[in-house]
């Protein structure tokens, strides 16, 4: 059996695996596609709920440790106020001339400095404006400090990715399967925990990007609002009011009626209102800047992703805000699904690490470039490894006249190739094992610690890093304080003075304006 008939008969095989993966402030969601003869298959969705998972390092090594998870290309999410994907139109010029080009016109493309910022651009196509035949690109931009954090965290997981990408790109490629009209301008928005990312589409084309400054958890907060009812004054907690909120929703009668004993419909519709409202003006406002940028088009059509679109009504309500079509991103249009991969969870939720997973490989990437060339390289070694052993495998099974059929040959080179991946990474995993063993170990309750935090950070304040070390906690963010409240930060530091730490030192120093980077340094009780 010669060379090419062993590649005909699937010793390199044609199926190509990827996993994309959403790692969020609540849940970590893992979707595994396999692609196959240019179509794309979803085989595997695993959701980790942060709250009830005690050791979401454990399950994401065992996730990772699968036989078709170590050959996957994986690609992670990152998304921060300050990541954007533009689109851009520049003159015919050669590659090279364009990387340098981009890299001194990034600066004049976004509403913020992008000084301390990854850069990167992909070519979409050639157009024609005014006769003239020009270059369609995006850029995107994600700050370096926040990429150097996403990978550190992965790399305490053991996780190498391949890309990493923002929702913006990730709605995209969902987008690109559905069908659309001609010259129908659609929106879409990823409504995360603490960040939504809205973009516009038309024609198959990315067109806007925008981050809107209303998330899921401003409507619990609005919940946690102190009430006055009949039996006296309540306030609900988090907790509740996450609950409260993902059952009962938008109530579609405003009455007396009371929900779970605690609040009246009434009351609920009415706490929900204040960033419900805040959020269909955003969405609005995007609306208007897009119809600036090109001259009066107007969007058709609104999507939603994530956990917060499934919120009950909100698609009803936004149709009636904006006046257009709103629907609930709650179909695998173009994707082919092995089986049902989740009933607990509403399709909207998973669908962007689905969409991180069909990315593809040319487009724009967050990855630092030299980390890039580290992985490229570590590929082509293992495909040159993988390739010598298989030439040797063959040249022998030839010289000894061995006459075995395609199938037994491919369980064979396959035993061969399992015993030397085992005998190359027995060790490395062993003692990985122990690492992350050890290190546990020492871990304290990180459920109390991240409710504690999060029940203390108000709308004006947002973390950029958390670190523990040798007992101390440091935390490290954003404040964002208006003149009618300039006591953001202090009231955080009393919350946390009040609740499970100590030793609480604090700083805060001057960022831009309007803004202060601060630091707090404490120990848990």
């Amino acid at each position: 059996m010669n060379m090419e008939s062993l590649i005909t008969n699937g010793f390199f095989p044609k199926k190509k695996y990827s996993i994309g993966l959403d790692i969020g402030t609540s849940f970590i969601k893992s979707a595994q596609l396999k692609q196959e003869e240019g179509a794309f298959y979803l085989t595997k969705v695993k959701i980790i709920d942060l709250e009830k998972d005690k050791e979401p390092a454990r399950i994401l090594k065992e996730l990772f440790s699968a036989s078709e998870a170590k050959n996957s290309k994986i690609v992670t999410l990152l998304d921060s106020p300050y990541s954007m994907i533009k689109r851009a139109v520049v003159p015919m010029m050669p590659d090279n001339e364009l990387k340098e080009a981009v890299s001194l016109e990034a600066k004049n493309y976004f509403p913020f400095s992008i000084e301390d910022s990854l850069v990167d651009f992909e070519v979409t196509g050639d157009i024609l404006e005014n006769g003239v035949k020009k270059k369609e690109i995006l850029v995107g931009v994600c700050p370096h400090r926040t990429i150097e954090e996403h990978l550190g965290f992965l790399d305490g997981l053991g996780i190498r990715p391949r890309m990493v990408v923002s929702s913006a790109l990730a709605m995209f490629n969902l987008l690109k399967f559905k069908k659309f009209k001609e010259n129908l301008s659609v929106a879409a928005i990823d409504i995360g925990k603490s960040l939504s990312d809205l973009i516009i589409i038309r024609d198959g084309k990315f067109m806007f990007n925008r981050k809107v400054p209303v998330a899921g958890d401003d409507f619990t907060r609005a919940l946690t609002s102190a009430l006055s009812t009949a039996s006296g004054k309540i306030e609900l907690s988090y907790s509740e009011a996450q609950r409260i909120k993902n059952e009962y929703g938008i109530p579609e009668k405003i009455n007396s009626e009371l929900v779970e004993n605690k609040i009246s419909n009434a009351q609920l519709h009415s706490l929900l209102m204040a960033p419900l409202e805040k959020l269909a003006n955003e969405i609005g406002r995007s609306f208007d800047f897009y119809r600036e940028e090109t001259g009066g088009a107007k969007v058709d059509k609104l999507i939603l992703f994530g956990g917060s679109a499934s919120l009950k009504g909100l698609d009803k309500f936004l149709a009636k805000e904006l006046a257009i079509e709103v629907e609930v991103y709650n179909s695998w249009e173009g994707i082919q699904v092995s089986k049902e991969p989740s009933e607990d969870h509403e399709i909207s939720s998973i669908a962007i690490a689905v969409g991180c997973g069909i990315n593809k490989a040319d487009g724009i990437n967050f990855l630092p470039f030299g980390i890039r060339e580290d992985v490229k390289r570590l590929m082509e070694r293992a495909a040159l490894k993988a390739g010598l052993s298989a030439a040797i495998t063959i040249l022998v099974l030839t010289f000894m006249g061995l006459r075995l059929s395609a199938a037994n040959l491919d369980k064979k080179i396959n035993a061969v190739k399992s015993e030397l991946f085992f005998l190359n990474t027995r060790f490395g995993e062993a003692k990985e094992r122990n690492l992350i063993n050890d290190a546990l170990s020492r871990e304290p309750y990180w459920e109390d610690v991240f409710k504690e935090i999060g029940n203390c950070i108000p709308n004006e304040i947002y973390l950029t890093q958390m670190n523990a070390q040798g007992g101390i906690l440091t935390l490290k963010g954003v404040i964002t304080s208006t003149k009618d409240q300039p006591d953001a930060f202090s009231g955080f530091i009393r919350k946390l003075e009040a609740g499970i730490f100590r030793n609480i030192k604090f700083s805060a120093t001057a960022r831009s304006a309007g803004q202060k980077e601060f630091e707090v340094q404490m120990q848990l009780e």
